[in-house]
């Protein structure tokens, strides 16, 4: 069995690895794993298990260290769309999924991900109180937001400096 890993680096190339049998169960594609690359070991994406080996052109296959990840981190929905992000922005695969994925560029074993633990839903995230901490300003003009829950959020709108150089600009006006 072989995979397809995208690596945190600046190149768009992806890199062929062969599994080990006794790691060929945990293979799927959304999954970390820990691969050698050069003289160091980098941490991958899988981003797509092969059955034949690809053609190298003579090049040695190394194999994989270890799987990260007991469950994908991502399918290949979300695959689509990450690689049309990363085509559409010009950014190497690699770099983009390390971006937008939690421990994509680390990985050590304690950094496994469980994606059903600890995520919050948009309705708990708004039952947060807003505390005196949040509301006190960081020395600007503070606005305050009503919310349809009739919470006051705290909202800095970037203090009498910004407004001053707006003004002289003929932006905001002076205050």
């Amino acid at each position: 069995m072989f995979i397809q890993v995208a690596i945190d680096i600046p190149s768009e190339r992806t890199f062929t690895y062969a599994v080990p049998p006794f790691l060929a169960a945990e293979i799927a594609l959304g999954k970390r794993v820990r691969v050698p690359f050069g003289r160091r070991r980098q941490v991958g994406v899988i981003l797509a298990v092969e059955d034949a080996s690809p053609d190298t052109g003579g090049k040695e296959i190394r194999e994989i260290l270890d799987v990260l990840d007991p469950e994908p981190l991502f399918g290949p929905e979300e695959l689509r769309f990450y690689r049309w992000a990363a085509s559409y922005y010009l950014y190497p695969l690699g770099k983009a999924l390390a971006d937008v994925l939690p421990g994509a560029g680390q990985g050590n074993r304690s950094d496994v991900i469980d994606p059903g633990q600890g995520v919050a839903t948009l309705d708990e995230v708004s039952q947060v109180p807003v505390t005196a901490a949040d509301q006190k300003g960081s020395g600007g003009d503070d606005a305050r937001l009503e919310t349809p829950g009739s919470r006051t959020q705290h909202h800095h709108t970037g203090g009498d400096r910004q407004a001053r150089c707006l003004g002289h600009r003929g932006g905001a006006g002076e205050r």
